[in-house]
């Protein structure tokens, strides 16, 4: 996640496919100072879905594990760091999910569709977006108009638009959902 003269590379997967193991390391470069720091995430974790809004740059929801031996978790936790200070604060996301598709626009982001899996392991999408406003730390939620996972994103001055991608059961998905971040709508 790239923002302003810094650089924040956050969570990981690494090791072997049968064995992975996950990493709560966040490492900031920045630019200005030509330096390197470290930070961490509230949880072990590949990252579902990244962003910045504001002085905040938001990693949410993924998988991992906190031990070798242990099951593998989808989280909905939202690591929210200042980029000033470097201070974390969590949240949570309404629907645990991975694979989400990040925007924002003024002070607000969305963290749009994804998967999750139910109790026997089956990876389903979902159509949550979940909106956080910067300038007033508050939550609201939304739906798009198909349940999808790996969404193009793109950002017209207050318009978020999420476009495409992949529903398991349908195959790929062509509708387009446009979020206006002034009318809230």
């Amino acid at each position: 996640m790239s923002f302003e003269n810094k650089v924040f590379l956050a969570g990981a997967k690494y090791g072997y496919f049968a064995d992975p193991r996950y990493t709560n390391r966040v490492e900031v470069y920045d630019g200005t100072s030509n330096s390197w720091t470290s930070l961490s995430l509230s949880n072990k974790r590949e990252v579902g879905g990244a962003g910045a809004a504001g002085d905040y740059v938001f990693f949410a929801g993924g998988t991992g594990r906190d031990d070798i031996s242990g099951p593998v978790y989808i989280y909905r936790t939202v690591d929210i760091f200042n980029s000033v200070t470097g201070s974390r604060i969590v949240n949570q996301l309404s629907k645990a999910r991975g694979t989400i598709s990040v925007g924002a626009a003024g002070t607000q982001i969305l963290f749009a569709g994804g998967w999750y899996w139910d109790i026997t392991y089956t990876i389903l999408e979902t159509d949550r977006v979940d909106i956080y406003d910067v300038s007033t730390s508050t939550w609201s939620t939304a739906t798009l108009s198909e349940k999808r996972q790996n969404m193009a994103v793109a950002t017209v001055g207050d318009l978020v638009i999420f476009a495409g991608g992949l529903n398991s059961n349908i195959g790929l998905v062509k509708n387009v959902d446009i979020y206006n971040t002034t009318s809230k709508t």
